[in-house]
């Protein structure tokens, strides 16, 4: 069984390749959206040492996640933003010093990732499909 370091890794940097684009995801409507992406341009993306940062705080979060009974039960671990970041995201955007600075904050909306065993899913913006990511090659 996995002990949870490529699942991990492979979350972490899909999260901070997203964040380091400015990567706004989707409302599911024509005019919020576009309000979204305009919105999102007037604060420019973090710096690559704020993106490293949040990359390992996020990475650290969900290997301590598997240290814990659930991931060898195999409970899929969810990580997500709707209108702003959930617990672990928002940990890791304070965590390299990154400010909410737009009322819709530096990470894609509407999204959702889940971490289990051997697998890392996401379905980006709002209605997105879900997707299997390509787990990233094992230290």
């Amino acid at each position: 069984m996995s002990d949870g370091t490529r699942e991990a890794r492979t979350a972490a940097r899909w999260w901070a390749d997203k964040l380091a684009q400015g990567a706004a995801g989707s409302m599911g409507e024509v005019r919020p959206d576009a309000l979204l992406r305009s919105t999102r341009k007037l604060f420019p993306p973090p710096g690559p040492e704020q993106v490293e940062a949040f990359r390992a705080a996020v990475e650290g979060a969900i290997l301590g996640w598997c240290l814990g009974e659930k991931w060898a039960a195999a409970v899929a671990l969810h990580v997500a933003t709707d209108y702003g970041p959930d617990l672990i995201l928002a940990a890791a955007l304070a965590n390299a010093g990154i400010a909410d600075r737009s009322p819709v904050g530096p990470l894609p909306i509407k999204t959702r990732m889940w971490v289990r065993p051997g697998q890392v899913q996401v379905s980006y913006g709002y209605g997105g499909a879900i997707t299997a990511l390509e787990l990233e090659a094992a230290p």
